[in-house]
């Protein structure tokens, strides 16, 4: 009869070792699987939620963050802000479809509407109506992001 304490250390040592192999092979991105039509919609609808949670909250900073990259590299964020001039007020937003503009889910048209409220003909008065917009947002470099109007 073998020692329990030898096979316990070999079945350690047997799990260790497997544990280490999926580790290298996940950091080196071989397990990773790419997301499905569907999971990719839902990725971009969050993202574009969060992007829109941010301009509702008058956070342009953050909001500036989901500009390409190529977008924050020509236009400061001061002339980000400048489109934001503060006549209306945005209140919600609702995603209501996305689409894929090529095969290879890299680009997407993104149509919304969004609530939004500002300061009737009438002084003292408020006038509230929802937008429906569409929007373009491509995938660079694995993460989403919304192509702004220069």
């Amino acid at each position: 009869m073998r020692n329990p304490l030898t096979l316990l250390r070999r079945l350690l040592g047997t799990v260790l070792l497997a544990l280490l192999a999926a580790l290298l092979i996940s950091c080196a991105g071989g397990t990773e699987q790419p997301l499905s039509a569907a999971e990719e919609k839902e990725a971009l609808k969050a993202r574009v939620q969060a992007r829109w949670e941010a301009v509702i909250a008058e956070d342009f900073d953050k909001a500036y963050e989901f500009t390409t990259p190529s977008y924050r590299q020509a236009y400061s964020k001061n002339h980000f802000f400048s489109q934001y001039g503060g006549q209306i007020d945005q209140e919600g937003v609702t995603v209501l479809e996305v689409t894929f503009q090529n095969p290879e889910r890299t680009a997407a048209e993104v149509s919304l509407n969004v609530d939004f409220s500002a300061e009737g003909v009438t002084p003292g008065t408020l006038f509230r109506n929802t937008s429906y917009l569409k929007e373009t947002w491509v995938k660079e470099e694995g993460q989403w992001w919304r192509v702004e109007r220069r």
